[in-house]
């Protein structure tokens, strides 16, 4: 810590911009004025005493320029030098501050004539106005505004006359704005260093790894992007190429070069975009990261901002989670593989019976061989249909296709159908035909399949006389909504924030996981970037979908 006396601690950062501005401000103090104020007094002040006040001014100047290198090299090193160098600076600067005054003083005893006094006062006053390169450190800038300008405002006050008295008012609000304005600079420095250092902080210091992009390349990267890649340092990875850091295909079959071009264009233009990405570690090892996108400008340019943070546990505990989900609802399934068997396996069971019956009569013939036979044949093809849409639903999407929102619904409902019937549940479909979705159609269904399971459940254990499940599908704007409502009475107000956290249930201990709608939810927010919710409304819950 630098510091300091009145103002306290001063930021290296501040004495650095002291150091730099040293050129300009002592050129400007101690030759360029000092050449003026030469010209202004030439001929009223003796010779001698004007060179040798020339002479200290120079010497001052080559002095303040020696410290700025000095007091540069021990900021480097964080040398507690540094102070003793800034006290020096001190010295010079009160000491140009009273040169001023003393040729002023000057001024004053060899003579009387007000224009030219009043010159080199203006003088006095540009330069010490003109002095914004000490604002950085504020005692510097105090120190030569009060020892430049007060003498000048006594020197007003010693002729008594009014002229010279108007001209010290004028002075002393000078001298005041002076300060203020001063002060204001020098907060605005301070409060912009500290503003950078305290974001330059928050970007290496991150946990989540950082990228700053411009015209589709990496100009910048913190730390914490190093250690998420596993290489050695940021210029090892901002020198590699796309091709990488990410596999050449992510998982949904498009090229990761053109895809990544893509995701920073909607960035670009909206300016703001989020998704999943797949990367490459420097050992080859795939992981999966969220990225956000972010459109900023810097000085006039437009940048993207990107956010890169490590989901693999997150994934994996997804999965997990899903597979639980799906191995819960597997019970379920073993019921509606019952019921979806039942009417073919009773009309498979008849024709059998009447085979043996027209056998034993001796009635059969081949036409009613060849008829019983095909029926035969049609219902377990029924049968074997039903296993293949259930094995359908538990195989696992590797890749992002198009499908239609439409028939995947019915789908769902094919294998819950009989349930559905077997409970007097009817199901009122609404279903715009056309709409199609890019995902995983698996997941959907199995959101499906949790919605309208759950509503099943509710709609028995309520007793509910005329039993209704209404399913809708429309296009709003670029979205895509469905709408599945019960008329089972609603969710409980106390419990309608909490049905979709994890393990919470309402069903009796060891009918229900608590996971069906967390994963609904997963899928809908994570894997689809939609929404799931719930509200209550005509006697019943709805749950909306939007994509």
């Amino acid at each position: 810590m630098l510091k300091f006396f009145i103002n306290g601690d001063y930021h290296p950062k501040l004495i650095e911009i002291l150091v730099k501005s040293t050129f300009a401000g002592s050129l400007s103090v101690n030759i360029i004025a000092p050449i003026v104020g030469t010209i202004v007094v030439y001929d009223f002040i003796p010779h001698v005493q004007i060179y040798i006040w020339l002479f200290l001014h120079i010497s001052i100047f080559i002095a303040r320029i020696f410290l700025a290198k000095k007091l540069q090299y021990f900021l480097n090193i964080e040398s507690d030098k540094v102070v003793t160098y800034l006290y020096m600076k001190f010295i010079l600067i009160s000491l140009s501050a009273l040169l001023y005054a003393f040729l002023m003083w000057q001024l004053m005893e060899y003579t009387t004539g007000t224009p030219i006094f009043i010159i080199y006062s203006f003088v006095s006053l540009l330069v010490a106005g003109a002095i914004s390169t000490l604002s950085s450190v504020f005692i510097v800038f105090v120190l030569f505004a009060s020892l430049s300008v007060i003498p000048i405002i006594f020197s007003f006050f010693y002729h008594s006359s009014e002229v010279f008295d108007m001209f010290a008012v004028i002075s002393i609000i000078f001298f005041v704005i002076l300060i203020l304005s001063g002060y204001r600079q020098y907060i605005m420095l301070r409060d912009a260093i500290m503003l950078k250092e305290t974001f330059e902080t928050i970007y290496e210091k991150s946990s989540d790894g950082i990228f700053i992009i411009k015209n589709g390349k990496f100009i910048s990267c913190n730390e914490s992007i190093v250690k998420i890649l596993k290489y050695s340092s940021k210029h090892e990875v901002l020198n590699l190429p796309l091709s990488k850091l990410s596999p050449t295909f992510q998982q949904d079959g498009v090229e990761s070069s053109q895809k990544i071009d893509d995701m920073i264009d909607i960035a670009m233009k909206n300016g703001q975009n989020s998704f999943e990405w797949l990367y490459i570690k420097s050992n080859g090892k795939e992981f999966w990261a969220e990225i956000v996108l972010t459109k900023i400008n810097l000085a006039g340019e437009d940048l993207i901002h990107m956010v890169l943070r490590d989901i693999s546990e997150r994934k994996v505990k997804d999965e997990l989670l899903i597979q639980q989900s799906r191995q819960a609802a597997m019970g379920e399934m073993i019921g509606n593989i019952a019921h979806q068997w039942r009417q073919p396996l009773n009309a498979l069971g008849l024709v059998l019976q009447n085979l043996n019956f027209e056998y034993q009569m001796g009635t059969l013939n081949d036409d009613f061989m060849q008829r019983s036979v095909d029926k035969g044949q049609k219902l377990t093809q029924t049968m074997s249909k039903t296993i293949d849409d259930f094995r359908n639903f538990f195989k696992p999407n590797k890749l992002k296709e198009h499908f239609k929102i439409s028939d995947v619904i019915n789908s769902t409902i094919d294998l819950i159908g009989a349930s559905y019937e077997n409970n007097s549940i009817k199901i009122i479909l609404n279903l715009d035909k056309e709409i199609e979705f890019h995902g995983y159609p698996s997941e959907f269904s199995q959101v499906i399949l949790n919605i309208l399971n759950n509503a099943k459940d509710v709609l028995i254990e309520k007793s509910i006389g005329t039993r209704e499940v209404k399913i809708s599908t429309f296009q709003k704007d670029s979205n895509i909504v469905i709408h599945i409502s019960d008329n089972a009475g609603g969710v409980r107000a106390n419990i309608i924030e909490k049905i979709f956290e994890p393990y919470f249930t309402t069903k009796e201990e060891g009918k229900g996981t608590g996971i069906g709608l967390y994963m609904s939810k997963t899928i809908i927010e994570t894997n689809m970037s939609g929404s799931l919710s719930v509200i209550n409304e005509n006697n019943g819950a709805k749950f909306i979908i939007i994509l």
